[in-house]
């Protein structure tokens, strides 16, 4: 039962985090009245989502009942955001709703940071086109999966963090080294994905020279042995570490959750397949329920905005020797070859692709832009003509 503490905690909650995301937008340099719609629009997704769980259960009442118990574990992963979650459960006393609200901020700030990241990004063209990036920034399954107690949010977070990082890297290497460490007390194989993302993005740059790409190199060497064991550990690759045991954890990852709802057999399917699947599915012809159908016009949508503007404008984009493309490209790359390998569960890839979309987004935007520059530039070159 919500006592009256709660609701003052409720206000207090509410106000500093539209404080918050007003402060937040304005040194992105986005408008006002667009940071407190996109804190209002996730918020509204935030308590849609707690009062879902108050009905059919879910992950984020796991979390919070295990955090009543005032047990802490600091090991990343689902023991870091149970011990997260017991500071404000337990500590704090505040009740599921207050805890959802805190981990709504994690998605606030992301929304805020993919809005910058693809509005800036997008090109100044007129009629329906310009607005695209504010339909990318209600898409509904952006906003509900990263607005829950769990390991969504912080992850979501920490993606588009590192995207706008990449925009002026060495600006704001502080500001990756904070997106990796959000990620990696999470999901920390992401971790690991952004992280050598990052430095073959680095290794391979026109400007960067022979020493500092021996460096970066014997870094990311001394980083990968000294994490690989304990990603191995974490996703579950027991036994000896070699080509054979990663095909049959791949093989047992296929069959992971199969038998449950949402699941499909991936085995038999070709990669271009595999990733097609995870990317886009379920669609109208798969999806059961409200969710499943709701997550089949997003794909729909994502779909349509891969083939026209990703698609179209992938080799003008991949031309440019542009740190923030190569970074979030390889981003991508890596991260769906690897979870499209081994996701059987649509329900669980709707979730995980949180994590992914921003640099898609972020890629679907320049590759707008290029397509758009051509196009003026072919108009011109006409007139002058």
């Amino acid at each position: 039962m919500t006592t009256f503490p709660d609701l003052l905690l409720l206000v207090i909650i509410l106000g500093v985090s539209a404080y918050g995301a007003c402060l937040i937008g304005k040194m992105l340099g986005l408008r006002t009245r667009l940071s407190v719609g996109l804190f209002l629009w996730h918020t509204l997704f935030c308590i849609a989502y707690w009062f879902f769980v108050e009905i059919r259960g879910g992950d984020s009442n796991n979390y919070f009942k295990i955090a009543l118990l005032g047990q802490y574990d600091w090991r990343p992963g689902t023991r870091f955001v149970e011990s997260f979650t017991a500071l404000f459960a337990s500590v704090l006393e505040f009740d599921k709703l207050n805890t959802f609200l805190v981990y709504n901020m994690f998605g606030v700030a992301g929304l805020l940071l993919l809005a910058s990241l693809v509005i800036s990004n997008w090109p100044a063209c007129l009629g329906l086109r310009k607005y695209i990036p504010y339909l990318i920034l209600i898409m509904p399954g952006l906003s509900f999966w990263s607005s829950a107690i769990g390991k969504d949010a912080p992850a979501f977070f920490a993606s588009c963090l590192a995207s706008y990082a990449f925009l002026d890297v060495r600006r704001r290497q502080i500001l990756f080294a904070v997106a990796i460490l959000v990620m990696f007390v999470v999901r920390p194989h992401v971790a690991g994905f952004m992280i050598l993302a990052a430095g073959i993005t680095m290794v391979t740059g026109r400007q960067i020279n022979m020493i500092n790409r021996i460096v970066i190199i014997i870094f990311l060497s001394a980083a990968s042995i000294a994490a690989l064991p304990f990603i191995v550990s974490y996703v579950g690759l027991e036994g000896e570490l070699s080509p054979q045991g990663v095909e049959e954890y791949i093989e047992t990852r296929q069959d992971y959750n199969l038998g449950s709802g949402g699941s499909v057999d991936i085995s038999s399917m070709s990669l271009p397949l595999k990733i097609g699947t995870y990317l886009f599915r379920p669609l109208l012809i798969d999806a059961s329920g409200l969710l499943g159908m709701a997550a089949s016009v997003e794909n729909l949508f994502l779909l349509a905005l891969f083939l026209a503007f990703f698609i179209r404008g992938f080799l003008l984009l991949s031309s440019e020797n542009n740190v923030s493309v190569r970074y979030n490209l390889i981003f991508f790359v890596i991260s769906v070859l690897v979870f499209s390998m081994t996701t059987s569960n649509l329900g669980i890839a709707v979730r995980q692709k949180t994590m992914i979309l921003p640099a898609i987004f972020f890629l679907i935007a320049l590759s707008s832009s290029k397509l758009y520059e051509k196009r003026h530039n072919k108009q011109n070159v006409t007139t002058l003509s």
